[in-house]
């Protein structure tokens, strides 16, 4: 079984050591992103833009393919303090500066046609990671339809998922929250923001909990017909050591692009995506 992570994704473990510290442009933009998604004031939309641009510029300044390895695309971001959430609501309980940020990019070979009717199936079993062996997604204020053909410029998921792994299993509640934005160049792309507003105890295990979770999210046109991936992950666990977790993490989210290429190729997977939902028998 493949090692656990705080979100829809986890992976096998790469070993014990901690993404490389990412470039200080990097970090302060992703904090920037996170703070100001919901384009509020008077220059809110021209900011995401500007960001979304310096967070593809990044991409694709690292000219990944297919086969670049992960520990070449990933980073140790900074601490995203709780004074810049914007909208985001942090577990009463949790502690910012226990926070493992990791940030992920990647090049998959599916263009937006397949990324986005991907992270918008109701279903995400088998596009999110091995771990991950329960995951409704739901649309409480939209059309996921509408959202799809940009009729609907943002959307709000709510997440309810399962995951089952070594360390302890539980169920977690995230919302997240999605937009479009156009670049300079016409090129359209997908962020999104989420968080976990209450903490999320293992219910075989009396000592590990999922303490808190924030993430930050983006689906890029890439120049030819594929796609560029970037994954921001800040979130802290109770049971495993950070740099242990940080590996995990690193590669779970890369375990998810490849699970969303094999679902999209329609390769078998080791998951059941008919399990009937079981939350509060377990």
């Amino acid at each position: 079984m493949s090692l656990f992570l705080l979100t829809a994704v986890g992976g096998t473990l790469l070993g014990c050591t901690p993404p490389v510290e990412a470039p200080a442009e990097l970090g302060e933009l992703t904090l920037y992103l996170y703070e100001n998604f919901d384009g509020d004031g008077e220059d809110g939309e021209e900011a995401l833009v500007a960001g979304a641009q310096g967070l593809v510029d990044y991409m694709e300044g690292l000219n990944m393919t297919a086969d670049t390895p992960v520990d070449d695309r990933a980073v140790t971001l900074p601490i995203l303090p709780f004074a810049r959430l914007g909208s985001a609501v942090a577990p009463s309980d949790a502690d910012e500066a226990l926070q493992v940020p990791v940030g992920v990019a990647g090049y998959v070979a599916e263009g937006m046609d397949v990324q986005v009717p991907t992270l918008l199936d109701a279903n995400q079993v088998c596009i999110a990671s091995d771990t991950t062996v329960y995951h409704a997604q739901t649309f409480p204020n939209g059309d996921a339809d509408a959202f799809a053909s940009r009729d609907q410029e943002r959307l709000v998921s709510q997440h309810e998922f399962l995951i089952d792994s070594f360390a302890g299993d539980a169920w977690l509640d995230v919302e997240r929250h999605m937009v479009w934005v156009t670049l300079e160049d016409g090129r359209e792309l997908v962020l999104a923001k989420g968080w976990m507003e209450e903490r999320a105890p293992a219910f075989d295990k009396d000592d590990v909990s999922w303490d808190q979770r924030f993430e930050l999210v983006a689906w890029v046109p890439a120049a030819d017909s594929g796609a560029l991936r970037y994954y921001g992950m800040w979130s802290s666990v109770t049971g495993l050591g950070a740099d242990l977790y940080a590996s995990s993490v690193t590669s779970g989210l890369d375990e998810h692009y490849l699970n969303t290429s094999a679902f999209a190729a329609g390769e078998d997977c080791k998951n059941d995506r008919d399990r009937e939902y079981d939350r509060g028998g377990e």
